[in-house]
């Protein structure tokens, strides 16, 4: 099993063959059975979502001109290919490979301590009363509350999705 927090194939690649070079084709001859991709940051998505919402989608400033290198490269695979996340599970399937869509159900990178308010999506704007804030260290303060139905629920929402689009 491989975990790809999925942000060097997208730094590093021109295009959609050589994202999946980068991203499916470097497990060929190794022993990964099972890759793990990573789909959200913080609150925002790296795919195009009907549920949720994707990363640059309000056309917010980004922290660094790294990150909006990284940003135009992942429009760039996606002009070529909208629905790439499909495209990465059919090389998978082509090469062996199992293919995983994942997420953390809690991330917390755009806290201000990570200062990196690019991916502090706009529901967490619109609901602070669903966020962990003062209770909890700052590093964590962004994270969602759970205790809150709707918090599960747009959860639940993103995982039907990945599964219902992506199998």
């Amino acid at each position: 099993v491989y975990n790809d927090d999925a942000d060097a194939p997208h730094s590093l690649s021109y295009g959609l063959h050589d994202f999946l070079n980068l991203s499916i084709d470097r497990f060929i001859g190794t022993q990964v059975e099972a890759l793990f991709w990573n789909i959200i940051a913080s609150d925002v998505l790296l795919y195009p979502t009907k549920v949720g919402e994707m990363v640059g989608s309000r056309g917010q400033a980004f922290e660094s001109a790294e990150y909006f290198l990284w940003f135009q490269k992942l429009l760039a695979i996606m002009d070529e290919r909208p629905d790439y996340l499909q495209a990465m599970a059919d090389r998978a399937r082509a090469i062996g490979l199992e293919f995983f869509p994942s997420l953390r159900m809690n991330d917390c990178h755009d806290s201000p301590a990570w200062k990196a308010m690019d991916t502090y999506s706009q529901y967490r704007k619109e609901h602070p009363e669903l966020l962990l804030g003062d209770a909890v260290h700052p590093v964590f303060s962004t994270g969602f509350n759970f205790a809150f139905p709707e918090v599960r629920e747009r959860r639940f929402r993103i995982v039907e999705e990945l599964i219902t689009q992506y199998h």
